[in-house]
Order: C-alpha cells, then sequence, then structure tokens
C-alpha cells in the first residue's frame, strides 16, 4: 500500500535534501518551491480568510523534465479540494436560501467535509512526490518513495523529531 513516508523536523530546521530529483532520483536542475500554509486549520475552517496568510515556502530539488508533471499534480490537487465545496455550494444554494441561516451554515460545514474526504483518501493512497506540513513548532515532510525518506533523514539526522513510514524500512546491508 503506497503510504507516504514520514521525516518530522524542527520548525528552526533548514532542510537538506538529496542531490536528487524528488519525483524520478536523477540528478537535479532545478528547484520548485513547494508552499504550505501553517494557520491553524480549525480557525482557517471558522474563518476562511485566514487561509490566505501563514504560507511558508520550501525548496524541492526536481529536474526540468518532471517539473511540469509535479505542478500540474499539485495545482490540480488544490484546485480539486477548493472546487468541490463551491460546486456544492453553487448547485444546492437556491435549496440554501430556504434555511435558516444555522441550517446553512450546518449544511455547507458538513458538505465542505464530505466534498474533501475524497481529495484526501486520494492523498493518503497516492501521495505526491513530496509534500511539506507545518504545525507549531516542528514541519513534517511526505515522500512517496521510501529510498528517497530515508536519505532525506539520515541528511538531516540532527534535526529529525520522529521518522515513520508507510512502506517497510530498506534492509541494512
Amino acid at each position: 500500500m503506497p503510504l507516504s513516508n514520514d521525516v518530522v523536523l524542527s520548525l528552526k530546521a533548514v532542510p537538506i535534501f538529496p542531490d536528487k530529483c524528488v519525483v524520478c532520483k536523477q540528478t537535479p536542475d532545478t528547484y520548485w518551491p513547494i508552499l504550505s500554509n501553517r494557520t491553524n486549520l480549525i480557525f482557517t475552517f471558522l474563518l476562511p480568510v485566514l487561509f490566505l496568510f501563514g504560507f511558508k515556502k520550501t525548496k524541492v530539488p526536481i529536474c526540468k523534465s518532471c517539473k511540469k508533471a509535479f505542478v500540474v499534480n499539485r495545482t490540480l490537487r488544490f484546485l480539486i479540494t477548493l472546487a468541490l465545496p463551491i460546486i456544492l455550494v453553487a448547485v444546492f444554494w437556491n435549496a440554501l436560501g430556504e434555511m435558516s441561516r444555522l441550517q446553512r451554515r450546518l449544511v455547507i460545514i458538513i458538505g465542505g467535509i464530505i466534498c474533501v474526504i475524497p481529495a484526501v483518501i486520494w492523498q493518503v493512497f497516492n501521495p505526491p512526490a513530496v509534500d511539506v506540513s507545518f504545525y507549531d513548532d516542528n514541519k513534517e515532510y511526505e515522500f512517496k518513495d521510501l529510498d528517497y525518506a530515508v536519505e532525506f533523514a539520515e541528511l538531516n539526522y540532527h534535526e529529525v523529531l520522529r521518522v515513520s513510514f508507510g512502506q517497510e524500512a530498506p534492509n541494512e546491508a
């Protein structure tokens, strides 16, 4: 089962990536910034305007031949997660108008959660080559490729707080 392989570093750590493309593991010839939002998920859910603030950037090594597909994949994941709840509200807007304000909010919240569930399931079982999540006191790097994750953890051993491999770790020879 292709779950992600996670390496958690301290928030202050400057990550060291292997000198390999995060997608194909060839020699990279460029870097691509991954933007991740650091705002509290609950506060952002209650006040969506907070999503516009708190972005952090992490540059990952990538080769030019993998870059286009990588960027398209990340963009589509984001747009689908954003678009599904908006489409739900647009489709049912007339029916929502007949409800009380509290009922409308509950329907939108529950509908938004239901719409995001398929994207979350897709993300778990088909993780991107690399993703980054920021938390209050650490940052989590999620890799699709186990060997890349292990090498990343080894390069950052002095800052690693924990590792969690979705696949079994390679055998040490």
